[in-house]
């Protein structure tokens, strides 16, 4: 039983992250191409939506 909460936490933890890479997504290609004031402006987007 205990393996099947450690599995569940795994695949649940997975599912979070996955979530998260795809909002940042935009704004990770900006950053990559030396785009730092459009992506810092995307990153505050972000967080912004994520207070309301």
């Amino acid at each position: 039983m205990k393996k099947l909460y450690i599995t569940l936490s795994f695949v649940i933890a997975s599912g979070i992250l996955s979530a998260q890479n795809a909002k940042t997504k935009n704004a990770d290609k900006l950053f990559d191409r030396f785009e730092y004031i459009d992506a810092a402006e995307a990153y505050l987007k972000l967080a912004e939506n994520r207070k309301q």
